[in-house]
């Protein structure tokens, strides 16, 4: 199974810390592989790097930058993932 996780932020708190641990477990699973797009390059939880997990940075140019969208279109078509985890809050 292939899972792409999709978060704002990974600073401090309590779902960024939720992702993190979920990762962490999932990451020993051999049946499942898992891609992570993020809005920011600020990441509190460094074991989140030492996952070995490709990391898609996507960073808005301005609040209301609407081609996020595309860049993450075109960062899910590159994973091809069956299942999609948002966490924005």
């Amino acid at each position: 199974m292939k899972i792409l996780f999709f978060t704002d932020t990974l600073n401090a708190g309590g779902k960024e810390r939720r992702l993190t641990e979920l990762m962490k477990a999932l990451i020993s699973r051999k049946d499942i592989e898992f891609e992570l797009v993020v809005m920011s390059r600020e990441i509190h939880y460094k074991e989140v790097l030492d996952l070995g997990i490709n990391i898609h940075y996507i960073i808005r140019k301005t609040k209301n930058d609407i081609s996020v969208f595309k860049r993450f279109y075109n960062s899910a078509g590159v994973s091809d993932p069956i299942l999609f985890i948002a966490g924005i809050a």
